[in-house]
């Protein structure tokens, strides 16, 4: 089970690398971009550099066995994010959804503090293009309270399932899981007339779970 918080508006924003203390600055809401008026205007002078984001959270409430993550679904193009003070993680690349696990950086009052960096980059891409490179975080920002069992939300920005279909009908599974190893999982896969037309289950060993189910006369495109 999974409770997802949207945390988009009322926000802090200022150019340039602020403190981590509140940062003042302009208040925005998200989805943002530091380019919108220089990265319109055809010049190709528009400001590429570091600029800060921040919010207050506030106290997020959890369970012992709960865990708690930060979802970016998009963040132009690269950053590092900090709560309360303390690293948390650093992405690199635009265009793609991540997360970072924040359980054992919460207090009572919390404080994220993202250095959001559009600068050119030899180890980020596109390097070149004929399209501005806005920097912001564009996309939604949510907050993931999850048991503490769970499909890994760290996993390449993905739900922990990987599913790679064959064309001679075998479906091959496998399910990245945090949590106690030994739990069983299911499997089933659906018609488009969500009639039942494969199932099975397997345990998770060392944090991967899986199995190849096989559907019959596969109607291939």
């Amino acid at each position: 089970m999974r409770k997802i918080t949207n945390i988009n508006n009322g926000w802090l924003f200022k150019k340039g690398a602020a403190e981590m203390t509140i940062c003042g600055g302009e208040r925005i809401d998200l989805p943002h971009t530091w380019n919108a008026d220089d990265g319109a205007d055809g010049g190709n002078d528009y400001f590429r550099g570091v600029c800060t984001y921040q919010k207050t959270l506030g106290n997020i409430d959890i369970g012992a066995d709960e865990d708690v993550f930060i979802e970016f679904c998009g963040v132009s193009a690269m950053c590092d994010v900090y709560l309360n003070g303390k690293p948390v993680g650093k992405h690199k690349g635009g265009y793609s959804t991540f997360r970072f696990e924040i359980t054992d950086y919460l207090s009572d009052e919390n404080v994220l503090t993202v250095y959001v960096d559009n600068s050119p980059r030899r180890d980020v891409y596109p390097q070149r293009a004929d399209f501005t490179f806005y920097g912001g975080i564009y996309r939604d920002v949510n907050i993931i309270v999850a048991n503490k069992t769970h499909f890994e939300l760290s996993y390449f920005g993905g739900d922990g399932v990987k599913i790679t279909p064959n064309v001679n009908g075998d479906i091959e599974i496998e399910c990245y899981v945090c949590g106690k190893d030994g739990y069983d999982v299911e499997y089933e896969i659906f018609s488009k007339d969500n009639a039942l037309v494969a199932s099975g289950a397997s345990k998770v060993v060392a944090g991967e779970a899986k199995a190849t189910l096989h559907i019959d006369d596969v109607h291939l495109w």
